[in-house]
């Protein structure tokens, strides 16, 4: 049989570095059955699709995920390996044939899901962020398991399979290795620090006990490297897009078919008026907040999970002050800096969150906190909202990928409404970096004003 490193040439779109090659030949060797536990960033998500890749008869896949991070899974199988999937959503299950084998879903869903996926017979489950089954008595959990537990290939991928404590990593084990891990009561009782509950009724398991045993037992199923461990290997810096389902999908859609309709039914007849003298600009501008507004529930279930999951600092940049409010309302001990943060209190919050570790996320408008700051304590970046231009979004990332910036890779991600004006501001920010950037590798000036004359005529037909 060829080589790992030869198989992975034949299918894969996007080259591996060495240290995802290794994870992926931890993974052959253990027939597909493995925690990926590489730390934030490191690229599990296409070393799990190397593996599935390279192993065509493991195919029907399954891949549970969250559901801020399932249209990424289809982006990333198309452009890691060239292939096309299915991805499930709504609470209503309907007959399927997933494309190329392969289906997404989400674990919020998948309980409703659960009795047709196990009828199409799996051979690989792919839990992403597998700590989202730690809870045994989650419906999520229930579902997960039963699904998993009937495949002959399981790859759990999390760079925190324990968030809190070890009996939250039993359905995690139990699912890899079966016969290692077989049943939930000798595993708590070991390993859990067992104790009786309020007035002796039923059982706690709130510590850990003989964890240097458990470490022994469990070092065989996982792989896990820090950046500090592969710093040559990594880039500088890494933007990804990240393409989530906008809760409020009905509205963009009366946005979109009659805006005048639609601002006035929802801001009055005064402001239906103003929008008639500049119809196309009041659609592009409702569209665009209606957008930003639903956005705010996966961006909060993803900051959740970053701030869960890792022990880093996040910075995350909004443009509407009712998203940031949204995105505050549920992190109330998040730093702030908008338009309504006075100058003069601005210096005391951002030194704030670079000095106090418990200061872990930053919430900053893209005018008001773009420029003049530093926030390199932090090496990860969230854009729930960007304006069309480039200038003001390198600005914004710039607070964090500066001098001083300990991190060895920062990662940069940007939030899109599938299906949206999202995509259309996204394509115009890359075409107006680009133009940018010819600007100052030294393109003739002639060149230059045509490039961008054509890209503002373009814009203004749209």
């Amino acid at each position: 049989m060829p080589s790992i490193g030869a198989r992975l040439r034949a299918v894969m779109k996007r080259k591996l570095r060495r240290f995802q090659i290794r994870a992926v030949r931890f993974t052959e060797k253990r027939n597909g059955r493995v925690i990926i536990g590489d730390e934030m960033g490191l690229g599990k998500t296409a070393e799990a699709i190397a593996w599935a890749a390279i192993n065509p008869k493991a195919r029907p896949a399954l891949v549970i995920c969250p559901a801020s991070v399932k249209y990424n899974w289809e982006d990333e199988l198309r452009i890691n390996a060239g292939l096309r999937c299915t991805v499930l959503s709504g609470r209503n299950p309907r007959p399927f044939r997933p494309r190329n084998g392969i289906a997404v879903i989400n674990y919020a869903i998948l309980w409703q899901w659960r009795d047709l996926l196990s009828s199409m017979h799996f051979r690989l489950a792919i839990l992403d962020e597998c700590h989202h089954i730690k809870n045994r008595q989650a419906k999520r959990t229930q579902a997960a398991s039963m699904l998993a537990s009937a495949c002959p290939h399981v790859i759990c991928i999390s760079g925190t399979p324990i968030v809190n404590k070890p009996v939250e990593y039993f359905p995690i084990l139990h699912l890899i290795d079966p016969d290692a891990f077989p049943a939930f009561w000798p595993y708590a009782m070991r390993y859990c620090s067992p104790c009786r509950g309020y007035r002796g009724r039923g059982w706690l398991f709130p510590g850990a006990t003989h964890v240097e045993e458990l470490h022994a037992k469990t070092s065989g199923l996982i792989i896990r490297r820090t950046k500090a461990e592969v710093l040559t290997e990594l880039p500088p810096k890494v933007s990804t897009t990240l393409r989530v389902d906008i809760t409020n999908a009905k509205a963009y859609k009366r946005a979109e078919d009659n805006v005048i309709k639609y601002i006035l039914h929802a801001k009055g007849r005064a402001a239906a008026t103003r929008a008639m003298r500049a119809p196309r600009l009041a659609k592009l501008s409702a569209l665009t907040r209606i957008t930003a507004e639903g956005k705010i529930a996966p961006a909060i279930e993803w900051i959740r999970d970053f701030l869960d999951t890792t022990d880093q600092k996040l910075v995350v940049f909004g443009v509407h002050r009712n998203v940031i409010d949204g995105i505050h309302k549920k992190f109330r001990g998040a730093l702030r800096i908008d338009g309504s943060v006075p100058t003069s209190k601005r210096g005391s919050i951002v030194n704030a969150f670079q000095t106090q570790p418990t200061k872990r996320l930053f919430l900053g408008n893209i005018r008001a906190a773009g420029e003049g700051i530093t926030l390199h304590a932090a090496s990860t970046v969230l854009f729930v909202e960007f304006g069309w231009t480039p200038g003001g979004v390198d600005q914004a990332a710039a607070r964090v990928h500066r001098l001083g910036q300990k991190a060895s890779r920062i990662n940069i991600y940007f939030m899109a409404g599938r299906g949206t004006v999202d995509e259309k501001i996204l394509s115009v920010i890359h075409k107006k970096r680009d133009v940018v950037g010819r600007v100052v590798d030294g393109d003739t000036p002639t060149a230059t004003a045509t490039a961008v004359v054509n890209l503002l005529q373009k814009e203004r037909k749209q």
